[in-house]
């Protein structure tokens, strides 16, 4: 039975790995979306922090030159 072990690990490393791979994807995908956001008054793009290390407890920070700004790109994540 180790190759049924043996397998089974490998597997579960196999989607460990695909999930952490999805999260970088949609981190990017999100931080490129907040950073194309751009203040109409001070010219600045908005900026994101994207923390956790799972879809579970995935958190977002944005931040900008001003409150419109901010508003602006927490509207774009939806």
């Amino acid at each position: 039975m180790p190759n049924a072990v043996n397998r089974e690990t490998l597997h579960e490393d196999i989607i460990a790995e695909l999930e952490q791979d999805a999260l970088m994807w949609a981190r990017l995908s999100i931080e490129k979306l907040v950073c194309s956001v751009r203040c109409d008054e001070h010219g600045r793009v908005a900026e994101i922090v994207c923390e956790g290390r799972s879809f579970d407890d995935l958190r977002f920070y944005v931040s900008g030159c001003c409150e419109d700004l901010v508003l602006a790109a927490k509207g774009k994540l939806g």
